[in-house]
């Protein structure tokens, strides 16, 4: 159920995901109207396709300390 409570990309259903930023990416004017309404601009990170969604992002998990832990 956690799944459904971030934003997936449209295209592959992952959910590895950025922002992209406006200067980069000229969106259709359909596009601009749904960020102006508080949509939030994804780009996937695979297939680096561009969406606006009105869900937050995943983020990642942090790494594991894996060097030392157990030295002594």
């Amino acid at each position: 159920m956690d799944s459904w409570s971030h934003a997936r990309c449209p295209k592959c259903f992952r959910s590895e995901l950025t922002d992209w930023e406006e200067p980069y990416y000229y969106p259709p004017r359909r596009v601009r109207m749904l960020l102006h309404f508080g949509g939030k601009a994804h780009r996937c990170r695979v297939c680096r396709y561009n969406f606006v969604s009105f869900m937050n992002r995943k983020e990642p998990k942090p790494a594991a300390d894996t060097k030392g832990s157990a030295a002594a």
